[in-house]
């Protein structure tokens, strides 16, 4: 499966084109196996050593942080919301069990990155899944990350988000 992965026009990097009939699907399917993937090969009982090398051999190019980076909105928010199914999981086994932490590998640092994203993303659905993601965060960390990740301090971050949602408004 990793290979099938690693061999993807997922890990090329194709730019967007809607003259290709079903690639966007073809596209969002090779991003749910990838996050099927990453998502069982995290919890460290798991115990099939092959996938996991050859999940660990797979293209850097095949991180999440790539494909939040996509031409295509479709694979953005697959994996946005993979992201916010993690981060639910996560909240979820730290107050029940205590568990949560192999899914810590695989939205750490992220904060930066989807600060980055959100203000330059231009899909109003992407934009807010991001912000949603953002807030299931450790929010304090990610208003920490504001200055380094966007040059806007906290305040200035929040004004920002509300003068864009007052403009999606309008629009």
């Amino acid at each position: 499966m990793a290979t099938l992965v690693s061999n993807s026009e997922l890990a090329m990097g194709i730019p967007y084109s809607p003259a290709v009939p079903g690639l966007t699907h073809y596209l969002q399917s090779i991003t749910k196996l990838l996050i099927s993937i990453l998502s069982v090969t995290s919890d460290p009982g798991f115990a099939n050593h092959k996938l996991l090398e050859a999940v660990k051999a797979t293209k850097p190019c095949l991180s999440i942080a790539h494909l939040l980076h996509s031409d295509f909105h479709e694979v953005r928010l697959v994996v946005l919301e993979a992201i916010l199914l993690w981060l639910k999981q996560m909240s979820c086994k730290h107050t029940t069990e205590g568990g949560g932490k192999s899914l810590l590998s695989l939205v750490t640092g992220l904060e930066e990155i989807l600060l980055r994203i959100a203000v330059k993303e231009k899909h109003p659905e992407c934009f807010c899944k991001i912000l949603e993601v953002l807030y299931c965060m450790d929010f304090s960390n990610v208003l920490l990350k504001t200055e380094d990740a966007i040059k806007m301090n906290p305040q200035n971050f929040f004004h920002w988000i509300m003068n864009t949602a007052d403009t999606s408004d309008r629009s």
